[in-house]
């Protein structure tokens, strides 16, 4: 018994002495760091910037249409009745096409015309780009307005620089 007591000290001892040594190992003098001054340099991020474009007539309304003046591309996935609120909905989904990311406030909002009547927007329904789209990335937005689901089928929507006119319920 006295054997094994003097042996788990030993190994105690031994362990401890170890942990020392290797913790005193591990701290420096300041003497030994060496100065050294690091500064960095930032280059000036690009910044978005909308082309002044004429408007483009989108020929086929359910198929995706690159906007030249945002470059982006959009393309209408689908239109349905406003379930957060009155009207009707239209999906949108918006690729933003450019090598900066585009700033939430970069487009006005869209304007749907039913019959040459601007139909109101609602906002109840409506999912906006509210942070900025970063290059090549993808969302699907939502703008709700104050007009039915049936007369969508004679519609126009102005979004950014693109017109989609005509059936928008048939999408």
């Amino acid at each position: 018994m006295i054997m094994s007591v003097s042996l788990t000290r030993f190994t105690v001892g031994v362990v401890l002495f170890a942990s020392v040594t290797a913790l005193a190992a591990c701290s420096s003098d300041k003497s030994d760091t060496p100065n050294v001054a690091v500064t960095t340099t930032s280059e000036s991020a690009a910044e978005f910037k909308e082309k002044n474009v004429s408007p483009v007539k989108v020929e086929f309304i359910n198929a995706p249409e690159k906007d030249p003046g945002l470059n982006v591309e959009w393309q209408i996935q689908g239109t349905g009745y406003n379930n957060e609120g009155s009207g009707s909905v239209i999906y949108v989904r918006m690729k933003n096409l450019n090598d900066v990311a585009i700033p939430a406030d970069a487009f006005d909002d869209p304007v749907l015309t039913i019959n040459g009547t601007e139909a109101s927007r609602v906002e109840a329904g409506t999912v906006d780009l509210d942070l900025p789209l970063g290059p090549g990335a993808t969302t699907n937005l939502q703008f709700a307005f104050g007009t039915g689901y049936g007369s969508l089928s004679d519609a126009k929507l102005v979004l950014g620089n693109c017109i989609f006119e005509g059936n928008l319920s048939n999408i």
